[in-house]
């Protein structure tokens, strides 16, 4: 049922011209059933008190997190989203949808590797998601766990791998080695991108490209929610685009980009029941990985990435799936 979901949903959206700020492009997907909102993003729940993100216990730990929800509505934490403060920086492995007056423990990677002590008592959400080109990876990690064993965990030390090298090339200070150093060194680069998007009436997601190759996908369920999070998704992409200004010859057309959202609509999908409300579902296929959460038949909200065989992507652009999949890291908390 999920599957079927996913590739009606798919088909039913119609592509609008892109919009290029120098070497990013966002195609616009609009979609024909714009939902009503019923659940609270992560970010307006802990701004108003409704929800609050906290250690698991006293002591931590490094793969969960706890998500009280107070509120009348769920709450939607985003794949990928950073959360910052406690004892160390964190990023979700999937979408979460917290039911209403509950609490759950949310599967998330630490994106801080030399910190280890309270900052703050709580997370606050932060304005970007894990940066594109890692956040691939480690949904690849996470997929691979989940088949081996079930978890939801992502090769920790790859993330670290990852942050470290983005932070190395991109000559960024960062004694903690916080992701989160990388995008603040790059704010105002940054901020110049996300300024020269803006959402069009009825736009429930985006595929997006850096200079050459398309690299990934994003589907909420309503345009509301598009809307608040194109902001963090431009800057997740741009941190990447930053990196290989002037280095592309064209920029990819509409063409391009349905041959990709092709790859979606042709790839195998795996269910399982999710952290919270739905049913999270996994997608791979020649060239594209991809994850999502389904709830009473809305996909409230699709990922998906082009690998990198299908990018064309360096070595050094990323840890690399097949590295990923032989050299497994033990936790060092």
């Amino acid at each position: 049922m999920e599957t079927k979901t996913i590739t009606q949903t798919l088909d039913s959206l119609s592509q609008a011209p892109p919009t290029t700020f120098l070497n990013l492009s966002v195609f616009p997907l609009i979609g024909k059933r714009d939902h009503v909102r019923n659940y609270t993003p992560l970010r307006d729940a802990v701004a108003g008190g409704s929800a609050i993100v906290r250690e698991v216990s006293e002591s931590g730990s490094v793969p969960e997190l706890l998500v009280e929800n107070n509120g009348k509505e769920p709450v939607l934490i985003l794949e990928g989203e950073e959360l910052i403060g406690a004892k160390q920086n964190r990023t979700a492995n999937v979408t979460v949808l917290v039911p209403a007056g509950k609490s759950v423990r949310i599967p998330v990677t630490c994106v801080e590797s030399g910190r280890w002590g309270y900052q703050t008592r709580a997370f606050e959400p932060s304005e970007q998601v894990h940066f594109a080109r890692g956040r691939v990876n480690k949904m690849a990690s996470v997929s691979e766990s989940m088949k081996l064993s079930g978890s939801r965990r992502a090769d920790q030390g790859a993330v670290w791998d990852d942050i470290a090298l983005k932070t190395s090339r991109m000559r960024v200070s960062a004694p903690t080695g916080a992701m989160s150093d990388v995008f603040e060194a790059n704010r105002t680069r940054l901020e110049d991108y996300v300024g020269a998007f803006r959402a069009e009436p009825d736009q429930l997601g985006a595929v997006f490209a850096i200079g050459d190759h398309i690299e990934g996908f994003e589907l909420f369920d309503c345009s509301e929610t598009f809307t608040e999070m194109l902001p963090k998704l431009i800057r997740s992409y741009a941190i990447d685009a930053i990196e290989e200004l002037g280095s592309h010859r064209h920029n990819p057309t509409t063409e391009d980009a349905e041959v990709f959202l092709n790859r979606l609509r042709q790839a195998e999908f795996e269910t399982y029941p999710a952290v919270g409300e739905g049913t999270e579902v996994r997608l791979s296929g020649p060239g594209v990985i991809g994850a999502g959460l389904v709830v009473e038949g809305r996909v409230v909200h699709l990922a998906a990435f082009a690998t990198p065989a299908s990018t064309g992507q360096r070595e050094s652009d990323s840890s690399g799936f097949a590295r990923m999949r032989t050299r497994r890291h033990g936790m060092r908390r």
